[in-house]
């Protein structure tokens, strides 16, 4: 049996969910749809990933990410590593940091295809609901 790495994962739209797969590289294929690409690693040992095709396959736009200028299409996943740069489990403070990148530094944004660009749509305020609970619940 495989052993389970918690994650969060960031869907088009919506906010992030923490969950728990196998530590293989299937099951994350299966999260973003195909091929995985690192775009991006943080500071405090969190790993960005998400489909290498994203935007060719025209899957949903997701986030903006202005250091990069690029906008990821798809799901992302954040997952942690180790010294050896091997994907391993987020620790809480690592789920905490993740959700709050999806939440509040990268929400979700309104996009619009036009011919072979995407828009971001400047009018689109959206505000995270600071009424709801976080609960990480770990996996029995």
């Amino acid at each position: 049996m495989s052993e389970k790495i918690r994650i969060v994962v960031a869907e088009p739209g919506k906010l992030p969910a923490v969950s728990y797969i196998s530590h293989s590289l299937n099951d994350m294929q299966q999260i973003v749809g195909g091929y995985i690409e690192l775009f991006e690693t943080t500071e405090s040992g969190i790993d960005l990933f998400c489909n290498e095709e994203g935007k060719l396959i025209h899957l949903d736009c997701n986030r903006f990410f202005p250091e990069l200028q690029d906008i990821i299409c798809g799901p992302i996943i954040a997952i942690g590593h180790d010294e050896e740069g091997a994907a391993v489990s987020l620790t809480d403070e690592q789920v905490l940091e993740a959700v709050r990148m999806f939440t509040v530094q990268y929400p979700p944004a309104r996009f619009a295809r036009v011919g072979n660009g995407i828009l971001i749509d400047p009018n689109w305020d959206w505000k995270p609901d600071t009424t709801a609970q976080w609960y990480f619940l770990e996996e029995k």
